[in-house]
C-alpha cells in the first residue's frame, strides 16, 4: 500500500478513520472522472489532477478503478466469456506489437 500523503483530504479521513466519508469522496470523484472522460471535458480532468495533488494513494486508486472498470467492458464485448475476452485482449496485444517498427540493431 502507498503512503498516504499528508497534504490529501481524502488520506486525512482514511488515516483518522472516517473511512465512510472517504469512500464516498472517492466514489464521486471516479465517477467525475468517467463523466469528464466521456465528455472530453478537460477542464474537469485538471480539476481531478489538481484535488489528486501529490497523492500517489489517490491516483493509483483511480487507475486501479478505470482497470476494474476496462476489463469488465472487454469482457461485455465477448459477451460476457471472460477467457474469449482473454484470448482476443492477447492476440489484440501480439497484433498490435507485430504492427510496429524494430528498432535497427
Amino acid at each position: 500500500m502507498t503512503a498516504p500523503s499528508a497534504n490529501c483530504q481524502v488520506c486525512n479521513l482514511y488515516t483518522s478513520g472516517h473511512t465512510d466519508q472517504a469512500a464516498v469522496i472517492e466514489a464521486v470523484r471516479h465517477r467525475r472522472l468517467l463523466l469528464a472522460a466521456m465528455a472530453e471535458s478537460a477542464d474537469v480532468v485538471t480539476e481531478i489532477r489538481n484535488e489528486i495533488g501529490d497523492c500517489l494513494r489517490c491516483a493509483l486508486s483511480l487507475a486501479r478503478s478505470y482497470l476494474v472498470i476496462n476489463a469488465g467492458m472487454t469482457v461485455a464485448v465477448f459477451g460476457g466469456d471472460r477467457e474469449l475476452a482473454i484470448a482476443g485482449t492477447q492476440q489484440a496485444l501480439l497484433d498490435y506489437l507485430d504492427e510496429q517498427e524494430r528498432p535497427q540493431a
